[in-house]
């Protein structure tokens, strides 16, 4: 009892917490003030966004434990997860292969889409070899094949994965990070050419794309003037 009390507290004070955690200023008492009684700017925040986000974090956490309970007590192991019927292991090859196909890149909310589908349908796979009426011990050796079968399909591929590829690129761009320029032979010209050629195309043009790079390197080193960058930069790309 004592614990459950504890571990109650523990969810209020998170909770508060959560409202109060924010790029304002705002001290917790005028964000509350400002939830209950505020209608400028930080009214605004803690009612359309704070609150929603401490309210949809308890919802996740309780569906969470709800699920854990579930298995576990299914399974009839405390250490029961869903990687031990090849749920995580779906999710993960449905995630690699949206990142892989563009879908993630393209798609609104194609990557969680696409794990929530492989997971989905790992579950299915579980229920159809496992059966209706199966046992706790037939439901876990079906989730092992699963997650066995996942786990082949994700390495592979991993493996098959095109470092040429548009969606690596785009992922790569996506997150910020600073895309090492193709590897290509530089004495093909005809593969240099179809490689700057689909790099140009998704930047909006060749001009956009000098555009871009000239922002980052600008970025990298503010203290080389802009006529001399612009004069660095006037290449043929014909």
């Amino acid at each position: 009892m004592n614990l459950k009390l504890t571990l109650l507290i523990l969810l209020i004070a998170l909770f508060f917490l959560s409202l109060s955690t924010g790029h304002t200023t705002a001290s917790f008492s005028q964000g509350i003030t400002a939830l209950y009684y505020g209608d400028g700017p930080l009214g605004t925040v803690m009612r359309q966004i704070r609150l929603p986000r401490a309210i949809l974090a308890m919802l996740v956490v309780a569906s969470l434990g709800v699920c854990g309970a579930a298995l576990q007590g299914y399974l009839r192991n405390p250490l029961a997860e869903p990687g031990l019927i090849g749920v995580s292991g779906s999710a993960a090859l449905g995630a690699v292969i949206s990142l892989q196909t563009g879908f993630a890149t393209y798609v609104w909310m194609g990557l969680p889409i696409a794990a929530f589908s492989f997971a989905t349908l790992a579950v299915l796979l579980l229920l159809l070899l496992a059966g209706p009426r199966g046992s706790s011990l037939t439901l876990i050796l079906a989730g092992i094949a699963v997650s066995a079968l996942a786990g082949a399909f994700t390495s592979l591929a991993l493996n098959l994965l095109d470092l040429d590829d548009t969606a690596l690129q785009d992922m790569h761009r996506d997150l910020g990070d600073r895309f090492d320029p193709v590897a290509v032979d530089l004495t093909d010209a005809t593969r240099i050419a179809e490689v700057f050629e689909g790099i140009a195309a998704r930047h909006g043009g060749v001009d956009a794309l000098v555009n871009n790079a000239g922002t980052c390197f600008m970025s990298d080193f503010p203290d080389i003037p802009a006529q001399e960058f612009d004069r660095q930069m006037a290449v043929n790309f014909s």
